[in-house]
């Protein structure tokens, strides 16, 4: 059996890596409309 305590960490620690990823994304989508400009 799992601790609950361990899945909720489970759970955070991808949440983390998620957000991280979607601005790691954002960054790069700024960053490409910004030479699109020049």
């Amino acid at each position: 059996m799992h601790h609950p305590d361990m899945s909720k960490a489970v759970m955070d620690d991808r949440v983390r890596r998620m957000r991280k990823e979607a601005e790691a994304a954002a960054k790069a989508k700024a960053a490409k409309a910004k030479d699109r400009k020049k």
